[in-house]
């Protein structure tokens, strides 16, 4: 068992070296994220936040609470976090 990983191993470092000797271009990698993401992500997160604050300090049985805090929840985690992970243009 260990013969045939060893010659396994070797094999796929040849093929690199191979492909290496052959291939001489250069991949260029860009971040598809720009400003207008991290803008969006970053009110979704805001938006959270106020979420989460309008719970806790509303009464337990209060529209802040039943109403207010589950929309900004809802608009934060499904809408606009969404938003900014997908718009990529």
């Amino acid at each position: 068992m260990d013969v045939i990983i060893f010659l396994q191993s070797t094999i796929i470092a040849i093929n690199f070296l191979i492909m290496d000797n052959k291939n001489k271009k250069t991949l260029q990698f860009s971040w598809p994220y720009k400003r207008k993401n991290y803008l969006l992500f970053g009110v979704g997160v805001f938006v959270i936040i106020v979420g989460y604050l309008v719970m806790y300090f509303g009464e337990v049985d209060s529209f802040q609470s039943l109403v207010i805090s589950p929309l900004l929840l809802l608009a934060g985690y499904l809408v606009i976090i969404p938003m900014a992970l997908l718009s990529i243009k």
